[in-house]
């Protein structure tokens, strides 16, 4: 998603819940491109962890066109595995803004989606989080990455 560059400190909500504990969410926390900086700190790129109050979050989404280290850039309202997006980042560098840059997003294989349990399913207090996964999905298949299939003979 065009927009500032997200680096290690910049800030993600989490909608995602244990139980009927909110993750809230948390500050990027890497490891970063640490040969790339960007007001002072590494840039966050596809793949980099973040710290929430339940299992540590991931980056999952970034921007195709511009990579840093050889992965695409995260920027602010990149989406997390856990249904979470980026929310500041660095208004010094903007990525992404010049034309319509296409999403990157990590094979589907590789995405880390958190467990959601039968109580947060009753509760209902994950929906948020589940549409969001759901839209990263949705930007999967757009892509043509294949998927959790099935062959039978």
């Amino acid at each position: 998603m065009p927009g500032p560059a997200a680096t290690i400190g910049s800030m993600h909500t989490c909608p995602m819940c244990s139980g009927t504990t909110p993750h809230v969410g948390g500050p990027v926390t890497g490891p970063g491109i640490p040969t790339v900086l960007i007001g002072g700190k590494p840039a966050a790129v596809i793949g980099d962890q973040c710290t929430c109050t339940g299992p540590p979050d991931t980056i999952v989404m970034g921007c195709a066109t511009v990579l840093i280290g050889g992965k695409p850039a995260a920027t602010v309202g990149d989406m997390t595995a856990h249904g979470g997006t980026i929310t500041v980042g660095e208004t010094t560098v903007l990525i992404g803004t010049g034309c319509t840059a296409p999403t990157a997003v990590m094979p589907i294989q590789q995405l880390p989606f958190p467990e959601i349990s039968i109580l947060n399913r009753i509760l209902r207090n994950t929906r948020e989080a589940q549409a969001n996964q759901e839209k990263i999905r949705e930007e999967i298949k757009k892509q043509g990455r294949l998927g959790q299939f099935s062959i039978s003979f």
